[in-house]
């Protein structure tokens, strides 16, 4: 009925476009399996690159999830060439590690990934991968609830069937009081202060009294 997330294509063309800014020359978009979503992802990246100047898009390329040795073979055979690889940069889904390992060899590689985790916030903090792209999967598994519960009760949807809760770049680690918030479950999180809509300051207070007694001396 409805898709809660990110429009892929979208995302992925949100992504060229920032690495784009970082100086990006020739890009990659690597999968870990060949589906419907991470194609998207690659098309939206490919797109964006098309519609900039004097930067190249390289192909997709389909890497493992957990070998390293291969992850390396497969993006070195695709760049084909020496070096620190500046401009060269990386959008991939999936394991942070494998591309951290061809980062070590090619000191300027460009990353950038999808998703927030745990493994990705050293890499963020420390600079080593530029951004990833966040779609809030909290609200991917909760708002389909509140969704599904409405069609059960009035037989009616809406008629958006696509609600986006991304894409969003993410440059740094959320903050420890975050975490622990999610970690919990949301039972342990900071409370957001109640904000007094109808407060006004003392100064514009006076000035209102003056003006409503110059009003009614007049």
């Amino acid at each position: 009925v409805q898709h809660i997330g990110q429009l892929e294509y979208e995302a992925g063309r949100k992504a060229g476009q920032r690495l784009i800014e970082a100086g990006l020359k020739v890009g990659y978009c690597l999968r870990v399996e060949d589906n419907v979503a991470l194609t998207d992802r690659c098309l939206g990246f490919a797109g964006a690159i098309e519609a900039a100047e004097n930067v190249t898009f390289g192909g997709v390329y389909d890497v493992p999830r957990d070998n390293g040795m291969q992850f390396l073979q497969v993006v070195e055979d695709a760049v084909n060439e020496e070096g620190d690889w500046e401009g060269v940069g990386l959008l991939f889904t999936g394991p942070i590690q494998p591309a951290l390992y061809v980062q070590g060899r090619h000191q300027r590689l460009i990353l950038a990934t999808f998703d927030v985790r745990d493994d990705l916030f050293e890499p963020l903090d420390s600079g080593r991968l530029l951004f990833t792209v966040d779609q809030q999967q909290y609200l991917q598994g909760s708002v389909p609830v509140y969704l599904l519960t409405y069609a059960a009760q009035t037989k009616q949807t809406l008629l958006n069937t696509a609600l986006e809760t991304g894409p969003e770049l993410v440059y740094f680690s959320p903050p420890q009081a975050l975490r622990t918030c999610e970690e919990t479950e949301f039972a342990v999180c900071t409370k957001v202060p109640q904000e007094n809509y109808h407060y006004i300051a003392k100064h514009w207070k006076i000035w209102s009294y003056c003006a409503i007694a110059l009003q009614g001396f007049a």
